[in-house]
This record gives structure tokens, sequence and C-alpha cells, in this order.
């Protein structure tokens, strides 16, 4: 652009300078032929010196030229590096181990953490699979797991006997309700919790949501050192016991492979830093249904689960369609739809880790939409209306473990005890006489 600005700026000066010769000449001719002899004399020296002018103009053109070429050069060769830097982080990102699904601008990662599952795998793969850990938790909060390693037959009969039991009739699920401030498990009805209420206690605010579109069956502990009552099970279907027992067993197999990816990531002393914080852990699996929506009756902004986050460690979640969406916690939030991905986890972070991590970590905004409302390319199982189940593992610590900020000099959090924590937000969610 320059260049050209010179250029005209040339050509200009050669303009007025023919223009002023004619003038001149002009004036010279008509005084006559006394001294006709002294104008082409003074002609000759106008000439010589237009022709000095137009020579000087040239060799400004010509190093304007110049600087010209080796600009566009530069550029070219900043636009070259630019490419090649673009072009490593795809590669980088195109890592065998590593897909990311985009909801535009949230991203939620698919890493394949078969690395942290098999002890016989190098150092650097696993300190590999635990930064690409790390960054989805400081990102988004959420990431999506493939090379799990819990296998497809414990999961299958769980999933079975849940749906079976699902399928009961309502006054034989009943007789699993318990007063929540005494066993805080067993059965919910459809309409008995608000999960945003939970959300709201966090900030001492009201809400006024609707009750969430779903019932619920939860387990905790079997170790009596975290402080439960003994386990309730449904007595049908028959394997209903062993299957949960199973799956709740594998589940926490699991939760403690990624706590070590959370070490590595963290840059904790050791791999096996949470370890003394789980001995005792009031973990919990609970399994939900939301019935297909064709025969009900909405209400205006009623969710089958409203927009909450979760409250503990760090949660492993199963399901069997789309409807999962997130939002950086802002107001108003953004939502974006969590694509489903067969035979995969999906992790998201609970409170209880972004406060231990001093808010470097994220616990997100989450709800499950109606399903006519999800954008039916995040899923090929979308079928209208339809019945959603889902499991969902809460990793939860030691109830009496002391939760301290970790690596800060500057904590903006207080110790507090888990599992008081805890108790006080589940509490908030559940609405004891307010069935739908």
């Amino acid at each position: 652009m320059l260049c050209y600005k010179v250029l005209l700026v040339i050509v200009v000066l050669v303009a007025i300078a023919q223009q002023h010769h004619i003038v001149v000449a002009k004036s010279i001719e008509d005084t006559g032929t006394s001294i006709q002899k002294e104008s082409f004399h003074f002609r000759d020296v106008i000439a010589r010196l237009q022709s000095h002018t137009l020579n000087i103009l040239k060799s400004f053109f010509s190093i304007f030229l110049n600087i010209g070429k080796i600009f566009n050069n530069q550029q070219e060769i900043v636009s070259n590096q630019s490419i090649e830097i673009v072009d490593d982080i795809v590669s980088e990102q195109s890592h065998e181990n590593v897909e990311t699904i985009t909801a535009n601008p949230v991203v939620v990662p698919i890493i394949d953490i078969s690395a942290l599952i098999n002890d016989e795998s190098s150092h650097e793969d696993r300190i590999h699979v635990a930064n690409q850990i790390g960054n989805a938790c400081k990102n988004v909060g959420f990431f999506i797991i493939k090379g799990h390693g819990v296998p497809k037959e414990i999961i299958n009969d769980a999933w079975d006997a849940t749906r079976s039991f699902f399928d009961l009739p309502l006054e034989e699920k009943m007789q699993y309700r318990r007063p929540q401030q005494e066993y805080p498990f067993g059965y919910n009805e459809l309409g008995a919790e608000i999960l945003s209420a939970g959300k709201a206690k966090q900030s001492n605010a009201t809400t006024t949501a609707l009750p969430d579109l779903k019932e619920m069956f939860s387990l905790g502990p079997s170790n009596p050192d975290a402080g439960f009552p003994s386990r309730i099970f449904a007595a049908q279907p028959d394997n209903f016991e062993a299957a949960w027992t199973n799956y709740y067993d594998a589940l926490t197999i699991l939760a403690s492979k990624l706590f070590v990816g959370f070490s590595i990531a963290l840059n904790l002393p050791n791999e096996n830093f949470f370890v003394e914080y789980t001995t005792h852990h009031a973990s919990a699996l609970r399994a939900l249904n939301y019935p297909s929506t064709e025969d009900y009756v909405m209400r205006e902004g009623q969710l089958r689960a409203s927009a909450h986050t979760d409250y503990g460690a760090f949660t492993i979640l199963r399901s069997d369609s789309a409807g999962l969406q997130v939002s950086k916690d802002k107001d108003p939030p953004t939502w974006h739809d969590v694509p489903y991905v067969e035979d995969a986890f999906v992790v998201n972070l609970g409170d209880l880790m972004q406060r231990w991590t001093n808010d470097e970590w994220l616990s997100t905004l989450h709800r499950v939409i109606n399903l006519e409302n999800i954008d039916t390319s995040v899923s090929s199982t979308y079928s209208g209306n339809k019945r959603r189940q889902s499991m969902a593992y809460f990793h939860n610590l030691n109830p009496d473990a002391i939760v301290t900020v970790l690596n800060s000099e500057n904590p903006k959090y207080e110790p507090i005890v888990a599992g008081e924590f805890l108790m006080q937000k589940h509490l908030a969610s559940i609405e004891e006489n307010k069935p739908y």
C-alpha cells in the first residue's frame, strides 16, 4: 500500500514539472526576438533541470520498489510461518489417543485413557494422557473417555437390571423410598428433585425452578467406615444386587485410575496422592430414568434435569442417548450439546474438585433437556421424545476428609469437611413432599 502512495506522489511531481516547463517556455517566447538567444539558453537549463529531476525521481522510485518487494517477502515469510505453526498445532492435537468434538466455543475432548488403565504403559504415555485430562479440566471441566477397561458384560448387566427396575409399578418402587436425612439413597419418584436448588444453595439464593422430570434409584458405599446405613437393594429383578455391586466396584476402580491422572496433571508429590482421601469414600451410584414426555403436559421451562453442578470430586456418567448440555457458568448461560459417544463414559468435575484446585479446574454447569430440543446432528440415536436412561457414579471423598486448597500460596477457600459439604447440597436439591 505504501509503494502505491509513493508512486502516486512521483506521478504528480512529474506532471508539475512538465506543466512548469510549458509555462516558462511560453513566457519566453512572448518576450520577442530580442531575448531569443537567452530564452533558448534558459529553456536548455530548464530541460537539464527536468532531466536531473526525473533521474532523481526514478532513483527514489527504484528504492521504494525494492522496499516494497522486501515488505511483501516478509509478509509471505510471516504467513508461511503462521501456517507452519497452525499445522504443528493441528498435528499435535491429532495424536492417536485424543479426538475432539467442538460445540463452539466449548470443546469436549474424547480421550483414550488406556495408558492409565494398563499398568505396563510407559511413563511418557501416562503423562501424555494426564496432560490431556488436565487441559480438559481447565478449559471445560468435561471430557469423554474411551479405553476405560470396564467390561461390557458388567455394564450391560447393570443397565438391563436398572431398566427392569424402572419398569416396575410405582407402588413397588416406592417401598425403597427413605427420608433423605436418614438414608440419602434409595428411590425418588418423578419430580422429587430440583437439581438447580443445590446450585442456588451455593450462592445463598432462592429458586423457583420446576421439579425435574426423572425418577431415580441410588446406592451408597458398602464400607461401614463411610458412616452410612447398610445398603438397600431392589428385590426385583433377581440379579439387581449382583449387577449393581459389580458395576459400583468396577467404577470405583476406574475412578482410582482417573485420580492417578489427576495427580500427574496437577504435579502432586506422587501418583497416589488421592488414595488417603478415598480409603472409606462416600461414592454413590445413581440411575436415572427420564420417561417419554409424549404423555405428559409439561410446564413451561420444565426440564429433565435442571441446571446444576455436581457436588463431589468428579462424576462418571453413562447414558443411552443425547440430551446432556453444558455451559460455562455464566449468567445467562450459553448451552452446548454434549455429543453421545457409544461405549464411552462422560467425566465431569464436581464443586469439591474446583474448590480443591483453587478454581484452576472447572465444575461446569450442565443440564438434561427434552429430546425434541436437541440438535439432531449430535446423536444418531435421536428419535423424538423418547425415554432416556443414564447411570452416574459420583466419586466422593471420605466423609471426614478435610479439603484444603492444593498448590496455592493464595487460597480462595477455607478448609472444608467433605461430607458436610456434600450432604448440605444434596438435601437442598431434594423436595421431600412435592411429587410431580
